[in-house]
């Protein structure tokens, strides 16, 4: 494998599970990153049909992309953080580019 597929291949996997957090906030960061986890969007793929919007704003597709970063009641949230942090940052497209953004960071 080059160099390049290594990165790819390994990411997240290295710095989720090689990482100083509580085994369960692995697991569901891991799911995040993978976008497995059971939002309606991946129900739906299962076969299992509830409502498909957003549990929390009820106005988009809930997604896992959606739900935890583009939602207007999280986005409150995220701005809240950052301004407490001082931190400057546009939010990604998926949660699996966030993380990335803050490997780089970290």
């Amino acid at each position: 494998m080059d160099q390049i597929n290594q990165q790819t291949y390994s990411w997240p996997c290295k710095q989720i599970w090689r990482s100083r957090i509580p085994h369960k906030i692995s697991c569901f960061i891991w799911l995040l990153a993978k976008e497995a986890a059971l939002t309606q969007d991946n129900l739906k793929k299962r076969g299992i049909t509830l409502c498909s919007s957003c549990f929390l704003c009820g106005e988009a597709l809930e997604s896992v992309n959606h739900l935890f970063l583009h939602c207007k009641y999280t986005q409150q949230l995220w701005r809240i953080l950052l301004n407490l942090k001082g931190i400057s940052w546009t939010m990604p497209r998926k949660v699996s580019e966030a993380l990335k953004s803050w490997e780089a960071a970290g």
